[in-house]
């Protein structure tokens, strides 16, 4: 099947199915990435964490 045979086909199944004609997802996360996200999440919430209006307010914090 040709490069262009093979593109047409894949792109009538899109027209037809109203969608991308298969599935897809995302490996799932080592405990460690999974923790890692969770922890910036929480980091995110207001009154969690640090902010830090200039880079030198955050170097003169981790230097400290």
């Amino acid at each position: 099947m040709s490069m262009s045979t093979a593109i047409n086909l894949y792109l009538r199944k899109i027209v037809l199915e109203q969608r991308i004609p298969f599935e897809i997802s995302l490996p799932p996360l080592d405990p460690e990435s999974r923790a890692a996200l969770l922890e910036a999440e929480e980091l995110k919430k207001p009154g969690v964490g640090k902010v830090f209006k200039t880079v030198d307010e955050l170097r003169e914090d981790l230097l400290s």
